[in-house]
């Protein structure tokens, strides 16, 4: 045994071979692995994102950064901790200065020491902080998300005294959740979950003061996400920035921190009646989307950023003020927007995109993974290996890391091969092939050469397919909202709701809600509508014609083997609900003014488990039969199957909110979810959570 590991190390030299950094044009592109080379991926990223970048002044995010300063390319709070003279005299050269601020500005043809616009403007959760945000206004109960804030005698420390003092800021700048305290999104989350709701400056009054006082700043921010492009640097000038994903995260996170401060300023013009104005900043959030999303040449995860803050403005509740509303002008907007941003054909594109823009990332990032795992990073090693959890930590597992040669030119080249062969596999057979890749070449079988190009792809994979279903998920939230606004345009035509169902002059059902809100969806929908005979029932010869011919809006994406004729899209019926079985349709100011409801947040619509004909009536989810059972099996009853751990839904305000599998394990909240009961008082609870985008976790 002594005489291998001795030969071995004798040959270690001749298999450890560094890699060679060739410049290339294009991914496809090959070098020679034989001679050590490897593709130069920071300089191919770099090149790419130059067009994507320039010319500046088609660029909106360059007019960010020069307005808000190094805080729209750092998550740490520069502006608050810093004058302008200390920031730009800062010679630390991993400092935001010199590291990040400078080299960008440089090559943007900026003046680095040109004092931003807004650099000493607070971002809405610190001045909230400072300004001394009302204690009834934060919620104190912990949630999962919080972090672990000690043993009970701890908690006994007033939370929101530590959120307004200096202490709390250095708490904030570590990014690790730290026991007896809480971590920067948490307290973010704390704060701005309040506002995650239609409100007023009355209920609010700091919160809207910061509004106030930013206006010209958001306004700016807005009309740069109106230009042609909107497309942050990933500027990489050296291996010492880090992996790629560590650069690309921050940048994804401010672009969806903003499209969050639009989100809240749409529920205050919401709770304020200015509808038109929050349609304005869901169009802004959106256009933020679809740079992320679509326009630019980038990876995955901007790619993610893109989709949640799709989401986030599909959950503005545009109908929750009962005293203002969309007019038509407004709901057509917001049509457009929905079509404009989803659809078969688009996210077909979009993950088409996602692959070839990721490559150049992941590519990258390889080279970070093979060199930690060389350095027998046993955090990578654990994460990546088919071993026992201990096997590392033994005398065996030391030894292993110890002897084993990295190839890394080698392991570029496998990377590929695999890449390259998954990219032409058909989605719905990626992970099969993949387990046959780690259990053809995976280790003990295969070196440390497979096994380093094999870890990134159990990376990559699973988050892609997971982007995969979140595309597929928000195009069905949007179609969800896309029927609502139809809903409330076939309101603004007759007076009243649609039925859930037409029925005869005998009270037999006749149609479904989907076949009466047709002309309200568009032209061809409205075509169709004109060719079904309302008089006849549903099922009527002339009429059973029309079963093929559903409309894609009423089709949820996420089902693929759903037949032609099917749709899981209903509305919830209940005897004092939004919706009931009697045919008629409801008046929703009379909803609206029901006592002890929070009818702006019951759902309206929600994905059932059981598919039905689009054109069935009286075939609805019953909610007075389902809760009157002692053990309703609501997995049965709703589509928590179809998407991951939930179903979408849409409330009464006009919200799109997900409906996690887990929520009926909560009667009270399942119930105000349902039917906008309100939550039983409870002893020595500050405040409850009344609304439901809580439950949004796109």
């Amino acid at each position: 045994m002594i005489q291998v590991i001795v030969i071995w190390l004798a040959l270690f030299p001749i298999f450890d071979r560094e890699m060679k950094p060739v410049p290339v044009a294009d991914v496809y592109d090959e070098v020679d692995y034989a001679k050590n080379e490897v593709p130069d991926y920071r300089a191919l990223h770099n090149s790419i994102l130059e067009k994507d970048v320039f010319p500046v002044e088609e660029n909106g995010w360059v007019d960010v950064f020069k307005a808000l300063g190094p805080k729209s390319i750092e998550q740490k709070r520069v502006a608050e901790s810093s004058k302008w003279d200390d920031f730009i005299a800062d010679e630390d050269p991993d400092g935001v200065y010199q590291k990040r601020w400078k080299p960008l500005c440089e090559k943007l043809g900026l003046d680095p020491k040109e004092k931003p616009a807004f650099y000493d403007r607070l971002e809405l959760v610190p001045y909230l902080v400072k300004n001394g945000v009302r204690g009834d206004e934060i919620p104190t109960e912990k949630t999962e998300d919080d972090g672990n804030r000690g043993d009970e005698d701890e908690d006994e420390e007033d939370f929101l005294s530590f959120l307004r003092s200096d202490e709390s800021y250095s708490y904030w700048e570590d990014a690790e959740e730290r026991r007896g305290k809480i971590s920067q999104s948490a307290a973010n989350d704390e704060f701005l979950r309040i506002l995650e709701a239609p409100w007023t400056p009355v209920e609010h009054p700091i919160a809207a003061q910061w509004y106030a006082e930013n206006e010209d700043m958001l306004n700016l921010i807005a009309q740069a996400a109106r230009k042609p492009k909107f497309h942050s640097w990933h500027f990489v000038p050296d291996a010492d920035q880090g992996s790629f994903v560590n650069i690309l995260l921050p940048d994804a996170q401010y672009s969806g921190e903003l499209a969050r401060i639009f989100k809240i300023r749409a529920n205050l013009r919401v709770g304020t009646g200015d509808i038109s104005s929050a349609v304005d900043d869901m169009e802004t959030i959106f256009r933020i989307a679809r740079h992320l999303a679509d326009d630019k040449s980038c990876c995955l995860v901007e790619r993610a950023g893109g989709v949640w803050c799709a989401n986030l403005a599909a959950a503005t509740p545009l109908y929750a003020n009962p005293n203002a509303r969309p007019s038509e002008e407004d709901r057509a907007r917001v049509m457009a927007l929905f079509r404009d941003y989803c659809g078969d054909e688009l996210i077909a594109a979009r993950l088409e995109k996602s692959w070839r823009a990721s490559m150049i990332y992941d590519f990258g990032s390889q080279a970070d993974l093979i060199q930690e795992i060389g350095r027998g990073n046993m955090k990578i090693l654990k994460a990546v290996f088919t071993a026992p959890d201990d096997f590392f930590d033994t005398p065996l597992g030391k030894l292993y890391v110890g002897i084993m040669p990295v190839d890394e030119p080698r392991a570029h080249m496998l990377f590929r091969q695999y890449y390259f062969e998954l990219m032409e596999t058909p989605s719905e057979d990626i992970e099969t092939r993949f387990v046959e890749l780690q259990r053809q070449y995976g280790w003990p079988k295969g070196g440390f050469s497979e096994t380093a190009a094999l870890a990134t792809l159990n990376l990559l994979f699973p988050a892609m397919n997971a982007m995969e279903y979140a595309c597929r998920r928000t195009d069905c939230a949007f179609r969800l909202a896309t029927i609502a606004q139809a809903i409330w345009a076939y309101y603004d035509a007759n007076g009243t709701l649609p039925p859930a169902f037409s029925v005869d002059a005998n009270g037999a059902p006749l149609h479904s809600w989907r076949v009466l809100i047709l002309p309200y969806l568009g032209e061809s929908e409205k075509a169709l509508f004109e060719q079904i005979r309302l008089e006849e029932p549903w099922n009527s010869k002339h009429n059973k014609a029309f079963y093929a011919k559903m409309p894609d809006v009423y089709r949820c994406p996420s089902y693929i083997d759903l037949p032609e004729d099917k749709t899981i899209y209903s509305v919830l019926t209940a005897q004092d609900g939004i919706f009931d079985r009697s045919g008629i349709g409801k008046d929703p100011n009379a909803i609206f003014q029901r006592e002890n409801r929070d009818s702006a947040n019951q759902f309206m619509l929600v994905e059932r488990a059981a598919p039905i004909c689009w054109m069935k009536p009286d075939a609805e989810l019953n909610l007075d039969q389902a809760l009157a059972k002692k053990r309703p099996n609501f997995s049965n009853f709703f589509g928590f199957k179809v998407h991951v751990m939930g179903c979408n839904a849409i409330t009464f305000g006009g919200a799109c909110a997900f409906f996690k599998e887990t929520r009926p394990t909560e009667p009270d909240a399942f119930r105000r979810d349902l039917l906008g009961e309100p939550a039983p008082e409870k002893e020595d609870e500050t405040k409850e959570e009344g609304f439901l985008q809580n439950e949004m976790q796109y």
